[in-house]
């Protein structure tokens, strides 16, 4: 099983949500939410806060999944994510 679909899913969120911010910060090296480390969002994003942290969430179970070689599962939960960010 390859990593392709998960590995691109996870780096398009990842390029979404950097999106959604004024600034353009490497928030996954924490692996935590670019909310709680007191980002602003931008005036036209197409998130709020709280969705924020439950994409963020997501993301990094997704990863976790991605690293065990679940390439599916880690697909599927980042379904709702991309729906939100409207990829």
């Amino acid at each position: 099983m390859g990593w392709g679909g998960c590995q691109a899913d996870i780096t398009a969120v990842d390029n979404k949500i950097r999106k959604q911010y004024g600034e353009d910060t490497t928030w996954w090296n924490f692996f935590g939410c670019p909310v709680s480390l007191g980002g602003e969002l931008r005036k036209d994003s197409i998130v709020t806060k709280s969705q924020i942290k439950e994409i963020s969430s997501q993301r990094n179970f997704a990863y976790m999944l991605l690293r065990r070689g679940h390439d599916k599962q880690c697909v599927n939960e980042l379904k709702t994510a991309k729906r939100m960010l409207r990829l």
